[in-house]
């Protein structure tokens, strides 16, 4: 039995629903909150055999990844013990994925308490598993009753609130953050578990909800670069609403993923990840109806290539400085 590690997906962020039938149609079905927290994205990856991994946002981590280095030893034991339950009370699971937040100092710049202590923690925030004698592409996710029974509290991410999801979209999450300082924003997702088929890759039902100041798109102050390309008024609309999406706050989300280290000589490779995220958040939210054999979005993103690399080197200073 080999592990079967699945990349944790992006979530629809809670202005762009519409185009997700999946949740437009559960806007009255019940939902629970849980703080967005600043985080890289990890994930424990085992088993019934016993045989375990952790990963990153898009693999297995390996001695090559600095910035998990520390991940293994700030995991609870009782995490562990969680995951020993779930496979003792359901003999039926041959494996499964536990999705975490791995935060703190080094992690990610916040005002948590553990960033102030100069420590690292990890949280868990949702579980998907794999029957045996299923389809190796049908998983199942964990309903809230299932996180909360096998684990504890203090092992989750901060749990906030159940009610109909139209309710949770109608109000701005509070700006204060369970962990101390100021908040991410929140995660909303159905209150009963569900099926998914990963054929396509995976697509968990959920929706972020993301403070104002942590958002990765923004009214649109860049000016792409002046070129010699002559493009139409079509490609000139869609080159300035792919400027909304380029922000220091996506530079941040693509960094915490942990594919690249902050340094000088990754500029190039941590822009090119940037461009692919803001084409794949515009092409998932947007509403036009782009025709993408005869509009290039990477053409068009490249206009912002001088921006990002300035973000790029920003923070990069910044890191220098910390």
């Amino acid at each position: 039995m080999t592990l079967n590690f699945m990349k944790y997906p992006s979530l629809v962020n809670h202005y762009a629903i519409g185009k997700e039938h999946c949740i437009a149609n559960k806007l009255d079905e019940l939902w629970y909150s849980t703080e967005k927290i600043h985080v890289a994205n990890a994930s424990i990856v085992i088993n019934r055999n016993g045989e375990q991994g952790l990963a990153k946002r898009t693999s297995l981590i390996t001695d090559d990844d600095k910035q998990f280095s520390a991940l293994k030893l700030v995991i609870p034991d009782t995490v562990y013990e969680s995951i020993a339950k779930i496979f003792e009370y359901h003999p039926s699971i041959d494996y499964l994925n536990v999705y975490g937040e791995y935060f703190g100092n080094g992690v990610q710049s916040m005002d948590y308490e553990v960033n102030k202590n100069k420590n690292k923690s990890f949280k868990v925030f949702n579980v998907l598993v794999h029957l045996i004698g299923f389809p190796a592409t049908s998983r199942y996710v964990f309903g809230y009753e299932k996180l909360i029974y096998f684990f504890e509290r203090d092992d989750l991410v901060p749990i906030e609130d159940i009610k109909p999801l139209r309710e949770f979209l109608k109000q701005e999450p509070d700006d204060k953050s369970y962990l101390g300082g100021n908040r991410e924003g929140n995660v909303y997702q159905p209150i009963n578990g569900y099926e998914i088929n990963t054929h396509d890759g995976l697509k968990f039902i959920g929706v972020k909800h993301k403070l104002a100041s942590f958002s990765e798109k923004q009214k649109n102050n860049n000016k792409p670069n002046r070129t010699k390309e002559i493009f139409s008024i079509e490609e000139l609309e869609i080159r300035t609403e792919l400027g909304e999406y380029i922000t220091i706050n996506r530079v941040k989300n693509v960094l915490s993923h942990g594919e690249y280290d902050l340094v000088p000589k990754n500029i190039g490779k941590i822009m090119l990840a940037v461009k692919e995220d803001a084409i794949c958040e515009y092409t998932r939210e947007t509403t036009r109806e782009v025709n993408e054999s005869a509009i290039s979005l990477k053409k068009l993103v490249e206009g912002y290539s001088s921006q990002i690399a300035k973000m790029i080197k920003e923070l990069i200073r910044e890191s220098e400085c910390e």
